[in-house]
């Protein structure tokens, strides 16, 4: 008798140490976001990255957790560096974060020409939303933390 198994089943990699589902979150959701920079659906990134995508879907969807070579495969395709998604899950920022903490605040790090043809009005309107969004992820964020 034969027994399939699933190919994200990690058979030959111990599990890594000391980290939460709130911990593979911040990765998963680092990889959603990076594919839906780059103009991409799960599915169509999956078929470029030459992965099964049910395997991308189940890790964006935080159903899977991918085995070693196909998180390999995900960070080739979104040009991030060996071990990216794990460091990730260490509490390293995302390779594509492109805002830094000084002096207590956020600071965006955002092209001129991405929003020069903004009248002020319209400018305030996208900056009031960033920072609500912003806003409201720190409070999932906390709100997905182990309770004590």
């Amino acid at each position: 008798m034969t027994t399939e198994r699933n190919e994200d089943e990690r058979l030959e990699e111990p599990p890594m140490p000391a980290t939460t589902p709130g911990d593979r979150d911040r990765a998963r959701v680092a990889v959603a976001a990076a594919i839906t920079q780059r103009g991409k659906s799960p599915t169509a990134a999956a078929g470029e990255m030459g992965i099964d995508q049910m395997t991308l879907l189940g890790f964006v969807n935080g159903d899977r957790w991918p085995r070693a070579q196909k998180r390999t495969a995900i960070e080739q395709w979104l040009g991030w560096a060996p071990g990216a998604i794990d460091d990730i899950v260490r509490g390293a920022p995302s390779p594509d974060d492109s805002a830094t903490v000084t002096a207590g605040r956020v600071h965006l790090d955002v092209r001129a020409g991405d929003y020069t043809d903004l009248a002020p009005a319209e400018l305030n309107e996208a900056v009031t939303v960033a920072t609500a969004s912003f806003l409201e992820r720190v409070r999932q964020i906390r709100a997905a933390r182990p309770r004590d």
